[in-house]
């Protein structure tokens, strides 16, 4: 499989490890599976979801491609944060600017640790999980 979806905290912080070579399709499959956890997940508070990818280049390449995908899951209500953790940085620069686009709220680091530790700082009520 070129993704795997698993809970870092159950209904609180999603990982979405891509593999290298992801395709446009899986990259679909896996925003849309990341979704459906996000939604699963429940009443409020946040879910924040990190994509990971160290391996290379992800799809999709341009803003178009990105701002398709990911319209759904940018503009729903439950999401917290999306952290980008790639190497990539065409892939982080699309995820960000279509983030901006929709008034998301969106970060990049170099490691899932990084990210976690944002998330902790950032989301008070993670204290209570952790």
């Amino acid at each position: 499989m070129a993704f795997k979806v698993e809970w870092v905290i159950s209904g609180r912080i999603l990982l979405v490890d891509l593999s290298d070579n992801i395709t446009i399709e899986e990259f679909e499959r896996a925003v849309y599976q990341a979704m459906f956890e996000v939604d699963r997940a429940g009443e409020p508070p946040f879910v924040h979801v990190i994509f990971q990818s160290l391996y290379g280049r992800i799809p999709p390449t341009n803003l178009q491609q990105m701002k398709r995908i990911t319209e759904s899951y940018f503009r729903n209500p439950r999401l917290g944060y999306t952290i980008v953790i790639s190497t990539d940085e065409v892939y982080r620069f699309l995820s960000g600017l279509t983030a901006q686009m929709y008034h998301s709220r969106w970060r990049a680091f170099d490691s899932v640790q990084e990210g976690i530790a944002f998330l902790q700082a950032i989301d008070k009520t993670l204290a209570q999980v952790c």
